[in-house]
């Protein structure tokens, strides 16, 4: 799926436009660009359900169960080691920069670690500083840690199949209502943007996806190939409206999110998340099932935003205290542009660095079971070679870090080819 590399390169550029956003808020053509690039993070939310509940269905489909600690070792060798060397960068600074803050400093970076920097700003309020933008890695980690136990334990009680997707479909419409519902009760900005139960509704909705695309359950024939096409174009424009200026509501709705702020210069909606989130899973929808000949997948598999799309984890990662450490005080640069291109060009080059060493020196290989291209006849098995290359052979997720072996389309649908797809973290 390269097109699912272009579309995380969307996110990811984002979020960036939303940290500078936030360093240039009185800059008006900045403040125009991306003032909801927050959103992104949900896109990277719809992404990260998809790809996970696909390679744990696959997981259980070909070994017969889930093996829960394994998955949990990939999560921790693909994710962590980048965040370490952010951490220990962020704690260096502080002890040669910030000796009057440094323990201050060491609480978010131990908060941080321990992958509960959500809890503790919807609690406290907290800001993180540097660290801020790690609740989001905090809320996918949660999820990482509870998803293979509650599919496994739905398979124990026999919720598989079409119960199974019905009850992933329950429960993202239970996430978006419990959102609702939190907000009308005035639950205060920090404690509905930041933690996991009011902020889960992407998630869900991808997990929903990635079942139903994997069990081979989601609805076909002439009729529903249009309302896929057209949910697909409808999203991107619904995506990209909300990245560019945020979801401008109707009067009776804008009573309800009004009291939701990120900072205090500009509005983050809670209908802006949710609209993010099944924008992007019907992006996925459409794409997904003729991602070979759909020009919009065409476009996003272009190799400039595939490349971005395959470092969007380290671009999360240092663009923000990038952004909060190079400021026109500290580098002498007031030209806005300047100073943009500087702090985005050393993320890009950053987090290339990243992923060419940090990210590769502990990331799996293929494991040593067969493949499962392999070709059954009788009681003899004649299997196909691994690929020579596997470094070649495989996509990489940024905030899912898990990938499908290019040429295949994944499953389900018209997209569904004749051999699962490896899936690798």
């Amino acid at each position: 799926m390269p097109w699912l590399d272009g579309l995380r390169a969307v996110s990811v550029l984002a979020v960036i436009g939303d940290h500078e956003y936030i360093s240039f808020e009185k800059t008006a053509w900045v403040h125009r660009l991306a003032r909801g690039g927050f959103v992104g993070v949900d896109v990277f939310f719809v992404i990260s359900g998809f790809l996970i509940t696909s390679l744990l269905l696959r997981e259980r489909e070909k070994t017969g169960r889930i093996d829960a600690p394994a998955f949990y070792l990939r999560r921790a060798r693909r994710l962590f080691p980048a965040l370490a060397v952010l951490l220990i960068a962020v704690l260096g600074g502080a002890v040669l920069f910030e000796s009057n803050h440094e323990h201050q400093v060491l609480g978010a970076v131990v908060v941080t670690a321990l992958y509960a920097a959500n809890w503790v700003q919807a609690f406290g309020g907290v800001h993180l500083g540097a660290l801020g933008h790690t609740w989001s890695l905090a809320c996918e980690e949660q999820f990482y840690l509870l998803w293979p136990a509650l599919l496994t334990v739905l398979a124990i009680v026999g919720v598989r199949g079409r119960w199974l997707v019905a009850v992933l479909t329950a429960g993202s419409v239970a996430a978006v209502v419990y959102v609702v519902v939190a907000v009308q009760s005035h639950w205060g900005f920090y404690r509905v943007y930041f933690a996991l139960d009011t902020h889960c509704a992407g998630l869900l909705i991808g997990a929903t996806l990635g079942a139903a695309w994997t069990l081979d359950l989601l609805p076909s024939g002439r009729i529903w190939t249009a309302v896929r096409r057209l949910s697909g174009v409808v999203g991107a424009v619904a995506l990209l409206a909300t990245i560019e200026a945020g979801v401008t509501l109707p009067r009776h709705l804008a009573s309800t999110f009004a009291h939701l702020r990120i900072v205090t210069s500009y509005q983050c909606t809670g209908a802006d998340y949710l609209i993010a989130s099944f924008a992007a899973a019907a992006i996925i929808w459409a794409l997904a099932a003729e991602a070979p000949t759909n020009p919009a997948a065409r476009a996003l598999g272009w190799a400039p935003l595939r490349g971005l799309g395959r470092i969007s984890y380290g671009l999360y990662l240092y663009s923000a205290p990038i952004t909060i450490w190079l400021t026109p005080s500290t580098t002498g640069i007031h030209s806005v542009p300047a100073l943009m291109s500087l702090q985005v060009g050393l993320s890009i080059v950053l987090a290339w660095l990243s992923f060419e060493t940090i990210e590769r020196l502990f990331r799996v290989r293929r494991p040593a079971s067969p493949p499962p291209d392999t070709l059954l006849a009788g009681d003899g098995a004649r299997r196909q070679p691994p690929p020579k290359k596997a470094d070649s052979s495989y996509q990489y997720a940024s905030a899912a870090s898990v990938g499908l072996r290019p040429g295949s389309t994944g499953s389900g649908g018209a997209g569904r080819s004749g051999s699962s797809p490896v899936v690798e973290c």
